[in-house]
């Protein structure tokens, strides 16, 4: 029975070919934005869930100047400098970090790898509960400490080796320690 269903069905596809081709193709363009705009309300949704306090965690964003013509209206970044005139005219921001990506030759002994390294307000701990294997929350209190994803560590120092206390520098210039608080 069914495969008479199916005969049917193939018949009437070939006898009225462009009716059935804009009936696939619409079903197709539907489905297609069915799923996209799912995936988009569920991550608009849940994106930050996985934070402690998502729902009071914002970052600023800026929004460019069209007469400047740079290629892009906005961006998830900010001036640096706003920081501080955040912190002071925003009395109900409780914490406030600023990160800043750059790409530096990290050298390890012998070993030279070329990885972009975040550089982050000590305060950003205290807005991320990050889990620590070691150390704690004030290992950013000091500018010449470093902490280390373990992917990471396990990428430069090798798997199954402690990194704390050992030295990473960056571009033969500035030496890190890996901080184990």
């Amino acid at each position: 029975m069914f495969g008479n269903y199916i005969k049917v069905a193939l018949r009437a596809l070939k006898k009225n070919k462009l009716y059935a081709l804009i009936n696939i193709l619409g079903l197709a363009v539907g489905l297609a934005v069915y799923v996209f705009t799912t995936l988009l309300a569920t991550y608009e949704t849940t994106h930050d869930t996985m934070w402690e306090n998502g729902d009071r965690i914002y970052t600023v964003g800026a929004t460019f100047n069209p007469k400047l013509q740079v290629g892009i209206s906005e961006t998830d970044g900010a001036q640096h400098a706003l920081a501080p005139i955040l912190k002071n005219e925003v009395p109900e921001a409780e914490y406030i970090a600023r990160t800043i990506n750059r790409q530096f030759l990290v050298s390890i002994d012998a070993n030279n790898f070329y990885e972009t390294v975040r550089f982050a307000d000590p305060e950003l701990l205290d807005i991320f509960n990050l889990p620590y294997l070691q150390g704690g929350a004030n290992a950013l209190d000091d500018p010449s400490s470093v902490i280390l994803s373990r992917s990471m560590a396990d990428k430069l120092f090798g798997v199954g080796v402690d990194p704390l206390g050992k030295s990473i520098s960056l571009n033969h210039k500035d030496e890190l320690t890996v901080s184990p608080c």
